[in-house]
């Protein structure tokens, strides 16, 4: 399969999934023909790290020889907003009671060890793809508080630390890059970063970029 246009992700048992991924797993990805679907199937076995490419364009990969990696067009997956209920805080825990393709993203998000975000900017923060899919990943968090170095902050729903990359397109100046920058920062607790680095870009530039991160991964 070619390019970054998996359409949708399907994950075995994604409405139900408890993030209980103490014990040992390993990831299988089945890419097959059918509308670009990507089948992704937990299963017993040796574990990897799983990386994630979350997107707000499509992005010219080639990444059928590479099972550790997913990459998400989030501009073909239906993704409503959210609704702030807090349902998947206090009555279904880790589960968000809008079932659209946000359901099959955050799973994700909660199992990769590392990220790379593709997103423009707007206003200092996430444009409205991005925005909307990680503001519907709150169920990867709980309802309870932690302290933070000095800080409170959500407890995670077993989400595994990241290293993240984010590439960040659009921005009209240094203001809004260090406004930009502020808010990575302020995540990053709350997305469980271990590290992370932003890099700002034009829009035209974006494909060679990502090219360039992913090349670091082995990937060519």
């Amino acid at each position: 399969m070619t390019g970054c246009n998996p359409g949708v992700i399907r994950i075995a048992n994604a409405g139900t999934l408890p993030f209980k991924f103490r014990k040992v797993y390993k990831i299988v990805y089945y890419c097959v023909p059918l509308s670009g679907i990507i089948e992704c199937k937990i299963q017993n076995g040796a574990y990897f790290d799983m990386k994630l490419i979350l997107s707000d364009r499509p992005l010219p990969l080639e990444l059928s020889d590479h099972p550790d990696v997913v990459c998400v067009d989030l501009t073909r997956l239906k993704i409503a907003n959210c609704v702030g209920c807090f349902g998947c805080w206090t009555k279904t825990p880790g589960r968000c009671v809008i079932r659209d393709d946000a359901v099959k993203v955050y799973p994700l998000i909660a199992q990769s060890e590392t990220v790379l975000y593709v997103s423009r900017i707007k206003y200092g923060g996430y444009d409205t793809v991005m925005k909307t899919m990680l503001e519907r990943a709150i169920p990867v968090q709980q309802a309870f508080i932690r302290i933070v170095n000095g800080e409170t902050h959500h407890v995670q729903r077993s989400v595994v630390p990241k290293d993240a990359v984010i590439l960040a397109y659009g921005a009209s100046d240094e203001e809004e890059q260090a406004l930009f920058r502020q808010l990575i920062a302020r995540n990053a607790h709350n997305m469980n970063f271990q590290s992370y680095r932003v890099l700002f870009c034009r829009e035209d530039q974006v494909p060679d970029l990502v090219q360039t991160e992913v090349a670091k991964w082995g990937i060519s």
